[in-house]
């Protein structure tokens, strides 16, 4: 969706409200969980003011997952993230970082995983200067062997810079913009 080969951002929802209910599932959007009483069974969550109650036989807890951001120097100031680092995990993440680079010439990546990749390869298609680091000696390391893992490799530093085996450790920003990153 960021390049513009998925023309709207609605695309890249698996599951539509409607597939929910055609599958006899309730599902409560922008609804927290207030309490959950276990010895009888049951739990309690507020939709605006409606406070509603459902018995359940097994509770499981399935709430996402945040990006995790690498111990790096000076990307967080007052608990943000400085101004062009970005985390990419929701569709709203994607939108942000879409609507930032317009003017974009220049791009670090860290973590040469499937979704680092995929954005680097994004990035390369919107005229982007793209540099990858990884931490660890191959790209997609959790994904392919080494073997295959080197022709993906041969093929990406085609557009791309790569740095294998380096670790983002500080950036460097002025008025609270990232500038640079220091990498070793």
């Amino acid at each position: 969706a960021i390049s513009g080969i998925i023309p709207d951002y609605s695309n890249l929802i698996e599951f539509s409200e409607d597939w929910f209910k055609k599958a006899g599932i309730d599902l409560f959007l922008e609804t927290t969980v207030e309490k959950i009483d276990i010895k009888n069974k049951k739990v309690y969550f507020k939709n605006d003011k409606i406070v509603i109650e459902k018995q359940f036989d097994s509770l499981i807890f399935a709430t996402g997952a945040k990006p995790s951001i690498p111990p790096i120097k000076n990307i967080i100031i007052n608990d943000k993230l400085i101004k062009n680092v970005f985390s990419l995990r929701t569709i709203d993440d994607a939108k942000f970082i879409s609507s930032s680079i317009e003017k974009g010439k220049n791009a670090t990546i860290i973590g040469a995983g499937l979704i680092g990749l995929e954005l680097a390869e994004t990035l390369n298609k919107r005229q982007m200067n793209v540099t990858i680091v990884e931490a660890l000696t191959q790209i997609l390391p959790n994904t392919l062997d080494l073997d295959m893992s080197k022709i993906v490799f041969d093929e990406l530093v085609k557009k791309v810079k790569i740095f294998t085996n380096h670790i983002a450790i500080n950036v460097e920003s002025k008025s609270d913009k990232i500038e640079k990153v220091i990498i070793k």
